[in-house]
């Protein structure tokens, strides 16, 4: 049987070279027959090609020895340890390239290390540079947290917009997009008499000439349920005017932010959206491409084209 065959050739094998585990030594001849010595190939054929002279000799020049000098006590010590270590398989270092990658992986690791710990920064939201119109979605002091989170996204230039009731008094019943000059520099901040006027938004224009580049108060009339709410030529209207503004400064983006989420709310009578109840209105501009965030942070929606 070849089983048997292999058996008895394996056992001769373990004979002939006399190791301290015969059986141990047996079962890996069995398993591996690849390390099986070649019986036939010859000793002159073995030593070439293991390259034992030149090996013999680089061990024996590395532990000091040579066969004209009497031996020190350790001689076969430290022939040993030579013989050992060249036995051990040899490694390839890491190419020049790959050291040079990792030194400057680490550099610029260190560079941002430090740079955090100088200067953190928050990490910008916007893909890209561009204009970005900030809507007031509530109107009133939200004008302010959505300049706020427009800066944070990274924009470089802003248009503010913050829509609102006609000014107390006013005969106007039209809905009307109209541009706010910026403020003299230092004119003081305004009080608390600005959700039915640009005068925040001038303040505000005032601080920064170069990042806010324009602004603007969206006048909405109450002219549905008896001056309580909005209607449907109301919401066109607003569209429409944020469409212009968009258009009129090439805004990439919209971002819009609602402090206190009135506009969201629903009524406790009716159970119809408080925006019909309180103002200002502002519409979902067409087409958003981003789906609807349950989270209560704001996201910027790219400009419809």
């Amino acid at each position: 049987m070849p089983w048997a065959d292999d058996l008895s050739s394996c056992v001769t094998d373990v004979i002939a070279s006399r190791p301290a585990d015969p059986i141990g030594q047996l079962a890996h001849l069995l398993s591996q027959p690849s390390a099986r010595p070649d019986w036939e190939e010859t000793a002159s054929a073995y030593a070439v090609r293991h390259n034992l002279e030149q090996r013999l000799g680089a061990a024996l020049d590395a532990a000091g020895l040579t066969v004209t000098q009497d031996a020190p006590p350790d001689a076969i010590d430290r022939l040993c340890r030579e013989l050992l270590a060249c036995a051990q398989p040899q490694l390839a270092g890491p190419s020049t390239a790959l050291l040079h990658e990792v030194a400057l992986l680490k550099r610029e690791v260190e560079r941002l290390h430090d740079d955090r710990l100088a200067a953190p920064q928050p990490r910008s939201m916007a893909t890209s540079g561009g204009t970005v119109l900030a809507l007031a979605v509530g109107g009133s002091s939200d004008v302010i947290g959505a300049l706020a989170w427009a800066r944070a996204c990274g924009y470089e230039r802003l248009v503010l917009v913050q829509p609102g009731s006609p000014p107390r008094g006013a005969a106007s019943t039209s809905l009307e997009l109209q541009p706010v000059p910026a403020a003299a520099p230092g004119t003081p901040a305004p009080g608390g008499s600005f959700f039915d006027n640009g005068s925040m938004v001038a303040y505000l224009l005032s601080l920064d000439a170069t990042q806010l580049v324009a602004g603007y108060y969206l006048v909405q009339p109450k002219d549905d349920g008896g001056g309580k709410g909005f209607s449907r030529a109301s919401l066109e209207g607003t569209t429409a005017a944020l469409v212009q503004a968009l258009a009129a400064h090439e805004c990439c983006a919209l971002v819009g932010l609602d402090f206190g989420g009135d506009v969201a709310l629903p009524d406790k009578k009716t159970q119809r959206g408080a925006c019909r109840e309180r103002g200002p209105f502002t519409p979902r501009l067409p087409s958003p491409t981003h789906p609807a965030r349950t989270s209560p942070v704001p996201r910027p929606y790219p400009a419809p084209s």
